[in-house]
């Protein structure tokens, strides 16, 4: 069912929703699709719309897409296992004045390399570089291991905007930049500063993928753990926090997040004997007006497993299943780190050991801060193996608030904002951030999934009333970018875009729903399949188009999610080589 203009369909859609919420089922064909191959690149064909594409939407809306997951009647080695480790590529929808132009384009990293020697076929290049979670070919690895002018893998989690820069980013603050209009390459984004302004000992290892944006607009803010690796006896986890401007990274907060460890205690194939010295994986961080709060996931790195990793004799082995894992039993800890004084000011732990995602919005009322972000007990990196993915998981999502005093940061209560969800998983959850980033809010729009991603959810986290757009019979949706109308005075005045794989006819498509009914008013359907990608950004262009061609996008990071894992394998000796800025 399709309503795309009148608004007569509103209640008719609504009705539709709710009942076919309880009838989809994932399509028969979904290896074929959501777990697909798309081989061709495109740059800027104009696609044909549907409905009302509103005129004063201009810009780029921006996709993380993977372009191959190989065969899966293949054997392990000669196909992807998980969605970290496909082959990456950027999908850009151009928006301006009503049209909608269609560009694609892999990243030029080396397993594109090595995939494309082979004709892009998975079958005949194998799994022949570095991965997070599948099982890699060791004769094909060895095989192309002299291969060294390319990034390790790929960028293909979120993007950062650096001035008037885009970035492509992962987990590790590095990379190279593009065309935006083209995705053409441009080369290795010229951060003006080196390691933060470290010595070569302190390593960068876990750097989030989410940025916060500072209310100038301009000034970015991020956070790095750095290990110091020049005493093997005596090694600490420090965490900082930077920010960017003017294309240098600044630091301007520290704190001891784990340490110190003696990798003497390392034997064999143990592991770390103490789960509390291990350094945490941050995939996002809070920051309000006044704070920064920096939420330690306890998905943990081993250094023991790490260590034994960069043997040079071993093989060639996933990173993430190799050396992390998700702990229930150790405590979570919030650092709270004072934006005026660059100081901790206080920290406040849960007893449950929580994996943390994604931020909603946090915010200080009244001496209470609000942090509002997705929690799981349970570790849903693993659950994104393409297989686990078609079954319901053992644990659920739950869209987390955390009040605080404080006066003295004490944790007051824990709320779950969207109670008894009909959905196991939801995720990618985005908000009217250039207006309501740090203050009070009342609405955030995220992806249901049952079990895969079938429906967008608009979630009141004041009323805990919720609107849906979908499920629809094949169809997958993606990220929900909230894009305000020009001159709007109501928060969800404006539309919501979103990529959708349509699974019927092979497809891809961008849809934009009216924000405030969560209906669709408009869609461009893409010339191939586009199978299932991460994260998504609407990048506002001028009115007047002038600096279209110009613009330049950065692949940031270039080394995929596991990209902080790579360079700490370099500082201990792996023969491995990756270009950085």
């Amino acid at each position: 069912m399709q309503c795309l203009t009148a608004p007569v369909c509103i209640v008719v859609v609504h009705a539709y929703l709710m009942s076919a919420a309880f009838s989809w089922k994932v399509p028969d064909n979904v290896y074929e699709t959501f777990y697909g191959t798309t081989k061709k690149e495109h740059a800027g064909v104009q696609l044909k719309t549907k409905g009302s594409i509103p005129k004063w939407l201009n810009g780029y809306f921006l996709h993380q897409s993977c372009g191959s997951f190989g065969n899966n009647s293949s054997d392990p080695g000669s196909k992807i296992l998980h969605i970290f480790d496909c082959i990456g590529s950027v999908t850009s929808f151009d928006f301006n004045k009503g049209r909608v132009d269609y560009s694609h384009r892999f990243y030029r990293t080396r397993p594109f390399k090595i995939w494309d020697y082979y004709e892009r076929d998975m079958d005949k290049s194998k799994v022949a570089w570095m991965t997070a979670y599948s099982e890699i070919d060791q004769d094909q690895y060895k095989k192309w291991s002299p291969l060294q002018d390319y990034p390790v893998l790929n960028p293909n989690v979120a993007f950062w905007k650096i001035g008037d820069k885009v970035a492509a980013v992962t987990d590790n603050p590095s990379g190279y930049w593009f065309d935006l209009h083209t995705l053409e390459s441009k080369g290795i984004f010229p951060f003006k500063d080196v390691n933060f302004g470290f010595s070569h000992s302190m390593v960068p290892v876990n750097n989030p993928a989410h940025e916060h944006v500072d209310e100038d607009g301009v000034t970015l803010y991020s956070s790095v753990s750095m290990y110091d690796i020049s005493d093997f006896d005596n090694v600490n986890v420090i965490r900082v926090i930077y920010k960017i401007v003017n294309e240098t990274r600044v630091r301007i907060a520290s704190f001891q997040e784990a340490g110190p460890f003696n990798l003497n205690h390392c034997y064999f194939d143990s592991t770390y004997p103490l789960m509390t010295t291990r350094g945490s994986y941050l995939h996002s961080f809070c920051m309000t007006e006044n704070h920064f709060v920096l939420p330690m996931s306890t998905f943990l790195y081993d250094k023991c497993s790490l260590f034994r990793v960069n043997d040079r004799d071993g093989p060639e082995v996933p990173l993430y299943s190799t050396i992390m894992k998700y702990s229930e039993d150790v405590p979570t800890r919030f650092v709270v780190v004072s934006r005026r004084t660059n100081e901790v000011v206080g920290e406040f732990t849960t007893e449950d050991g929580l994996f943390i995602t994604h931020q909603l919005n946090s915010y200080e009322e009244n001496g209470i801060m609000y942090l509002d972000m997705l929690t799981y007990r349970g570790d849903i990196y693993e659950h994104m193996h393409l297989d686990k993915l078609l079954t319901t998981p053992n644990f659920v999502t739950r869209v987390e608030r955390f009040l605080v005093d404080m006066s003295d940061w004490t944790l007051l209560d824990r709320i779950d904002l969207l109670p008894n969800s009909k959905y196991s998983l939801v995720e990618f959850p985005t908000m009217n951030y250039e207006v309501y980033n740090t203050k009070p809010y009342n609405y955030t729009y995220m992806v249901g999934f049952d079990p895969i991603p079938n429906v967008l959810i608009k979630l009141n986290v004041q009323t805990n009333e919720t609107l849906y757009w979908g499920p629809f019979e094949g169809l997958i949706p993606g990220e929900p970018v909230f894009v305000a109308r020009p001159d709007s005075t109501a928060e969800d005045d404006g539309v919501i875009i979103s990529t959708v794989l349509d699974t019927n006819v092979k497809k891809g498509m961008v849809v934009v729903l009216d924000a405030q009914t969560f209906t669709e008013i408009g869609r461009a359907v893409s010339p191939e399949l586009m199978p299932f990608g991460q994260h998504s950004k609407f990048i506002r262009q001028s009115a007047t188009g002038s600096t279209r061609n110009v613009v330049q996008r950065v692949a940031f990071g270039m080394i995929s999610v596991l990209s902080p894992v790579v360079l700490l394998a370099i500082s201990l000796g792996r023969n491995i080589v990756v270009y950085l800025s």
